[in-house]
């Protein structure tokens, strides 16, 4: 019988591990031993004439240890912390779109640390972001990112749903590094993670923050131009207050503007519900709700509008296969 241990999995084995020794409910400590003099050599490899052994789970290296330890340090709160694979923002690189139906953990090289699918991104400011929009083709080819996301002074604010750069990408900004936690564990291959709190006030579980036109059917409102063509209605639905508004340019829908997400949403169906549309030329089209994602109905996607991606995240990189660092 097949059987699959997600991420999730992880991550909770990740938090618990994380929990009870900064909690103390659990007592961690490091230690140093070896007390007999190794032989002089130039090779760090080797210790003279004592290879230098790499342990075994037996019951004489463990034995081993207690008997050759000669120090050691208790683990706190302070000497922990979660960390993700490191990923550097580099300009001209296609960045993955996070979506809900993706397996944006895959890893071609099961001994690569950093997944095959870049879907977030540390900048030179040691602020992160999360892919939410890619800019990709009509053959799904994602644009090239040329502009690095980031937060400034007048620009986009924490609590934004997304900072949109001018290469086209939404990006959905996480949190930023403090010093401290850098000092102690960011390296070539790992960063820490943590919730930004600013983030996490600002977020809406379950609204609607994203869009995308795959196919904008034709002759909406009479054929014409429109930038307020209120013709998009969410069906079926468990979540509320969504308010969505098309953009029209010769009467295929080109955009769709949320003036809110609403909230809670889970499933439901967004319609496009057009009286003035030109005869039956444009079938209406719909898109269905699969848990926090919108996927096209596959019987009307010649004729519509889009996916619907859910970027609520509470300051997180959530679904991202975490680990424990421990400084010593």
């Amino acid at each position: 019988m097949p059987s699959l241990f997600t991420r999730n999995f992880g991550i909770f084995n990740a938090t618990t591990f994380e929990y009870f020794v900064s909690t103390g409910l659990a007592k961690l400590y490091i230690t140093i031993g070896r007390p007999q003099e190794w032989s002089n050599t130039a090779d760090y490899a080797l210790a003279g004439n004592d290879a230098i052994v790499t342990p075994v789970d037996t019951s004489n290296t463990y034995y081993g240890i207690w008997n050759d330890m000669i120090g050691m340090k208790r683990i706190t709160s302070a000497d922990i912390n979660l960390v993700v694979p490191r990923i550097d923002w580099i300009a001209n690189t296609r960045y993955f779109e996070y979506t809900q139906d993706a397996q944006i953990f895959a890893r071609a090289n099961t001994s690569n640390i950093a997944y095959d699918n870049k879907f977030y991104v540390r900048n030179t400011r040691d602020q992160v972001f999360k892919c939410l929009f890619n800019n990709a083709n009509s053959g799904g080819i994602a644009a090239l990112s040329t502009q690095m996301p980031q937060i400034d002074v007048g620009g986009s604010l924490p609590e934004n749903p997304y900072v949109e750069t001018s290469d086209g990408y939404k990006w959905k900004y996480m949190y930023t590094i403090p010093y401290g936690l850098k000092q102690k564990f960011f390296n070539a291959k790992w960063m820490p993670v943590l919730k930004d709190q600013a983030v996490v006030a600002g977020t809406t579980q379950g609204a609607i923050d994203i869009i995308e036109v795959n196919w904008g059917g034709s002759g909406h409102i009479d054929g014409g131009n429109s930038n307020t063509a209120r013709i998009l209605q969410i069906t079926g639905a468990d979540g509320a207050n969504a308010n969505l508004i098309a953009k029209v340019s010769g009467g295929v829908i080109t955009d769709v503007t949320i003036l809110n997400g609403g909230n809670n949403y889970t499933l439901g169906t967004v319609t496009v519900e057009d009286p003035n549309k030109l005869g039956a030329v444009t079938l209406p089209g719909t898109v269905n709700v699969t848990g926090t994602t919108v996927y096209a109905n596959t019987a009307n996607n010649p004729y519509f509008v889009g996916n619907v991606f859910d970027a609520v995240c509470v300051g997180v990189l959530v679904g991202v296969s975490v680990g424990v660092a421990v400084d010593v």
